[in-house]
């Protein structure tokens, strides 16, 4: 999508979007999540290689204040260092269209409780890229301040 790549156009920037099935109702919910972008001339959106991670609002896509490197490629910004794109101004697009996506994938795999997706925006919509039962929780919690009161609410029968 073009408006992704204004963000970073050397890496395909990533949603890892979470789901879960509740162990209280059985419904399929949505999960604070993150943004991955490429930064600093990588070609990956990896945190482990320069990326950024940032968390944003499920409701309208619209990115947090801060995005966290690791620490050797900086912390902490709030502008991305390449496009100079201010990360709390950017919205990403087609949220709504990836997250209904998602929940509908994950509601025919009965057995697996949480999925870490991995989606591309592209011009016509979500791109789906994989599902992880192995999200990797470190990301979604320092993009969005932790995940306690999610856990307590989906993990905890």
């Amino acid at each position: 999508h073009p408006r992704m790549s204004e963000l970073y156009s050397k890496s395909v920037n990533t949603m890892r979007l979470v789901t879960v099935r509740s162990l209280k109702d059985g419904k399929i919910h949505l999960m604070p999540s993150i943004l991955r972008t490429g930064a600093n001339g990588s070609f990956v959106d990896n945190t482990s290689q320069g990326g950024i991670a940032v968390g944003f609002d499920l409701e309208t896509g619209q990115l947090h204040q801060y995005g966290f490197h690791k620490p050797q490629f900086g912390l902490r910004t709030e502008i991305h260092p390449d496009s100079g794109i201010r990360l709390s101004e950017f919205y990403i697009p087609f949220i709504k269209e990836a997250e209904e996506k998602a929940m509908f994938f994950h509601s025919m795999l009965k057995d697996i409780h949480s999925i870490g997706w991995d989606i591309a925006i592209g011009s016509n919509g979500p791109i789906f890229i994989e599902g992880n039962d192995n999200w990797e929780i470190n990301g979604p919690q320092v993009g969005n301040c932790g995940l306690k009161k999610e856990f307590e609410e989906f993990f905890y029968d």
